[in-house]
């Protein structure tokens, strides 16, 4: 094998990896303001720890034993939402912006993510754009990037006020007369719906930091 294969290679494995992550206008803001640095997701049904946490932990490379009792719980079970290292590439809503030429209205989107602009730019809901949803955001249209600097599992309802300012509950709209915590249980019900607050769910934790592309 050729050296210049062998560092192909090399390069392949030690490669970022990269997945996307979507985010309602409120929370790009707050992202882009330095005043998100986390985000809750729930555990999907079959992961729960429940019957495992009190032997063991949750590290960056998934479940492990942290004494010597023995483990009954899914070694290796990691965050979907990657390991520490790793980047997300936020989707948020969007929109082509439209360029008018002498032949009538024509969209001027390229690959390099030019002529187009996002929801969470624009107060209110201006005219002119027809928005998509972020979940049709293509890679190349997304402008923030974030790296992972941490990954946890918990219950929900553990989370701590400065936890949950640096969910950017305060750019979430929610009642100023809220406690931070009582300000990121409305904003989750908001987006989860009634009552999920109460069903306090395992979540996973993720902690980022912004990155340049």
């Amino acid at each position: 094998m050729q050296n210049d294969d062998l560092q192909a290679i090399q390069d392949m494995e030690t490669a970022v990896k990269e997945r996307p992550i979507l985010f309602s206008a409120p929370m790009v803001r707050a992202i882009l303001a330095g005043q998100k640095t986390q985000t809750r997701r729930v555990v999907k049904a079959g992961l729960q720890p429940d019957e495992w946490l009190d032997r063991c932990q949750y590290n960056a490379k998934g479940w492990a034993v942290n004494n010597d009792e023995g483990c009954d719980c899914k070694h290796g079970v990691s965050c979907p939402y990657g390991e520490i290292g790793d980047r997300l590439w936020v989707r948020e809503a969007w929109s082509i912006v439209p360029h008018v030429t002498e032949d009538g209205p024509k969209n001027k989107a390229k690959g390099d993510g030019t002529g187009v602009t996002w929801r969470a730019a624009w107060d209110g809901n201006p005219s002119g754009f027809k928005w998509k949803p972020s979940i049709h955001m293509p890679r190349w249209a997304s402008r923030i990037n974030l790296e992972i600097v941490g990954v946890d599992v918990e219950r929900l309802k553990d989370i701590k006020d400065l936890d949950a300012i640096a969910e950017g509950v305060r750019f979430a709209g929610v009642p100023a007369s809220l406690t931070d915590r009582g300000a990121f249980a409305k904003l989750w019900e908001s987006i989860n719906g009634p009552g999920s607050w109460d069903t306090n769910p395992w979540v996973w934790v993720v902690v980022f930091k912004k990155v340049s592309p």
